[in-house]
């Protein structure tokens, strides 16, 4: 009965629901289920029987099922399907044979049915499924970027572990902020503290990080905005003290090592970076490589700065320079470099102290040359360049003061020498002393102006010029520094002007003089005495005032002296003499007078005393030396021959003071001679001793040895007597 119902579902509902197209996805039953199920019997449908029509029509659709390619009958558009009776029960007495084509459709009916059932159950799962999956699904995540400060904590909790997740300082800080405060009764509060856990680990690695940089307080303030709440909150703390108590020791044994190193302690210094090393900080064992460097380092920069020192001591240009070319060579970073750099500055202080030293004893060049060698670089060197600049102007004004010099020359190089200190600029410490020398320099090119002028007028020659150029050359009034070239320059003019109005009364004198006669030279004399005394041509007048007087004298002088030469010749000494003394001194022949008075003189003198020499020679010769001595001595002092005596003298002396000593060395040796005899040998009588000459030369009373007489001939003089 049922499975009818459900064949006549079937034919109803053929274009709504066809289970058998699922034979596409899947393979169709096959045909002996199908065979199976429409063997069995069918219940009657209302009262126990099927109409022959109502079957009929049923085969006639399951053929036209059977005869579709798929399996489905169209539906036509008018075709009105009856509601299906029910199958008889496949058990009743009236089923159909198993054999019938009639019952087959029906059997196919019944599998439809069941698919249709099987679609629903199928349907009502999944919908309950997807409802339980969306129910036990989260919802979508918030947008962190624009959540709002009213969002559930939740929101913000799940942004915080978002931004925590990048490591970076200031998210993680703000991750904490928001949860540190969070109860135990809250929500979300196990979440939470595992996030806070997390980030506080986080703080805490970025702070170690900071440690291994050398900042500690950046560290402490990192780890301790981990809060009480956190499960890291002892750890952090315990961090900060350890932190801080290495930190202190390190800072205090690196700072003993610095005070080593600047006290050039060296072998403190190591021992200080040993006790660095067995720190447990990182930070600071990780800086006892550095520090050792630094040791090594700082004693090779000592030791370049020593010798900068010890050639600076000399404090010479030279020297100073050399000390410091050395001091770049020293290590950067270094404290031997921090001193270097003052000695530097000391240095070059020094050789401004020697540059201004040079310019102040005017040696412009040694100056400018010793203030070149200040380096660039110190705070003196603005003061070095001025100092150059001083001392080029000061040497180019000096150029005007070259004796010589013209006067726009001068000008030119005062000018030059203004321009140079006009570089020296306002509040630099020689700016006072080049405005003072400027003022100067000023005032000396204005008086050079004028004297300029004036010399331009006086080049013109003219009496009335000169008068001019010296009225402009007063312009320069006491106290200006060309005051006194100016008084030169005016007195040159004066005496110009005084040249040529004497000039004429000298020109006059000379053409006289030039007659060469006593009344001409007269004459002469006279018209140069018109040149006042004073005056500029005042000298040149008495100078040849006193030619012209000589002139006379000679002309009259001359011929006493030319008669006194010829009795001279005539061998008439005294009478030449007499004459010649007639030229008064002060005469212009009165000296050539005097000498030939004195050749006569000596000649006159030498007769005389040559025949006593000759007899002191002679007596001498005999070995009569105490009385040729005594001879020779007669000639008196200032005579001709006075000298060749005294020579002669003094050798006769020295021989006969060595043949004293001769004579008394003899005696000695005899007696020493006698002494030394032996004791045996029979005394010598008188008579039969040998004679001795202990006698001495004779001498006369003024204590002369006697001359004796060698029998040699008389040794030759050294000057006969002139005839």
């Amino acid at each position: 009965m049922a499975r009818r119902q459900f064949y006549r579902f079937r034919i109803h509902a053929g274009n709504q629901f066809r289970p058998w197209q699922l034979g596409r996805q899947s393979n169709p039953p096959p045909k002996t289920e199908l065979a199976e199920i429409l063997t069995e019997p069918t219940e009657e449908l209302g009262n126990g029987t099927v109409s022959n029509n109502a079957e009929q029509e049923a085969i006639a659709q399951s053929a036209a099922f059977a005869d579709r390619p798929n399996g489905t009958r169209k539906v036509a558009k008018d075709e009105v399907v009856q509601p299906a009776a029910n199958l008889a029960d496949p058990q009743g007495p009236e089923a159909i044979p198993t054999d019938s084509p009639v019952l087959e459709p029906r059997r196919k009916r019944g599998w439809s049915w069941s698919l249709v059932w099987l679609s629903v159950v199928l349907v009502c799962g999944g919908t309950g499924a997807m409802a339980l999956v969306w129910l036990t699904m989260l919802p979508p995540p918030p947008n962190c970027q624009q959540i709002s400060p009213l969002a559930a904590d939740a929101e913000r909790l799940y942004c915080a572990q978002q931004a925590a997740q990048s490591g970076e300082l200031k998210q993680l800080i703000a991750s904490v902020e928001l949860v540190k405060h969070w109860s135990t009764e809250h929500p979300l509060y196990s979440s939470a503290q595992s996030s806070l856990a997390e980030w506080s680990r986080g703080l805490l690695a970025i702070a170690n990080q900071k440690i291994g940089q050398n900042q500690l307080e950046a560290a402490v303030e990192i780890a301790q905005k981990i809060p009480p709440s956190s499960p890291l909150y002892q750890d952090a703390q315990a961090e900060i003290s350890a932190w801080q108590q290495d930190w202190n020791q390190g800072e205090k044994i690196y700072g003993q090592a610095q005070a080593a190193i600047k006290a050039q302690k060296w072998q403190e210094a190591w021992k200080q970076s040993q006790a660095l090393a067995g720190l447990t900080n990182e930070h600071w064992r990780q800086r006892v490589t550095a520090l050792r460097q630094q040791i090594a380092v700082e004693r090779l920069a000592w030791q370049q700065l020593q010798r900068a020192e010890n050639l600076a001591q000399a404090n010479t240009p030279e020297d100073l320079a050399a000390a410091i070319a050395l001091l770049p060579k020293i290590t950067p970073k270094t404290h031997a470099k921090t001193i270097a750099e003052t000695k530097k500055v000391t240095w070059s202080k020094d050789l401004l102290k020697l540059a201004a030293a040079q310019l102040k004893q005017q040696q412009w060049e040694s100056a400018i040359a010793i203030a070149e060698k200040v380096p660039a670089g110190v705070s003196v060197l603005a003061e070095a360049q001025d100092l150059i600049r001083l001392s080029r102007a000061y040497q180019a004004a000096a150029l005007g003061k070259v004796p010589g010099k013209p006067l726009h020359e001068q000008l030119w190089s005062l000018v030059t020498a203004l321009e140079v200190l006009r570089q020296i600029e306002p509040g630099r410490p020689l700016y006072k002393t080049a405005q003072a020398q400027r003022e100067r320099w000023e005032m000396q090119r204005q008086d050079l102006v004028n004297l300029q002028f004036a010399h331009t007028l006086a080049n013109l020659g003219q009496v009335p010029a000169l008068r001019l150029a010296i009225d402009q050359a007063k312009l320069v009034v006491p106290g200006r520094p060309q005051r006194l070239q100016a008084q030169t320059w005016i007195a040159h003019w004066q005496k110009e002007i005084q040249r040529v109005e004497d000039r004429p009364y000298l020109a006059q004198a000379q053409q006289l003089a030039k007659v060469g006669t006593v009344s001409s030279l007269r004459q002469a004399i006279a018209a140069a005495s018109q040149v006042a005394q004073g005056r500029a041509l005042r000298i040149d007048a008495q100078t040849a005032i006193a030619t012209w007087k000589r002139q006379i004298q000679v002309v009259e002088d001359q011929p006493l002296l030319d008669q006194a030469r010829t009795l001279a010749n005539q061998g008439n000494l005294g009478k030449a003499i007499e004459v010649a003394g007639q030229i008064r001194s002060g005469r212009a022949l009165y000296q050539e007078a005097q000498d030939a008075i004195y050749d006569w003189a000596a000649q006159i003198q030498i007769a005389e005393d040559r025949p006593i020499l000759n007899e002191a020679y002679s007596l001498a010769s005999q070995g009569n030396l105490s009385q040729a001595i005594n001879v020779a001595a007669q000639i008196s002092y200032g005579r001709a021959l006075y000298g060749e005596a005294q020579g002669a003298i003094a050798n006769w002396s020295a021989e006969r003071d060595a043949i004293l000593a001769a004579r008394e060395a003899e005696a000695r040796q005899a007696a020493q001679d006698q002494q030394a005899a032996p004791a045996e040998t029979p005394a010598e009588t008188p008579a039969e001793a040998p004679a001795t000459d202990d006698s001495e030369p004779d001498f006369d009373p003024s204590g002369a040895a006697e001359p004796t007489d060698s029998g040699e001939p008389e040794p030759p003089t050294d000057s006969e007597p002139s005839e």
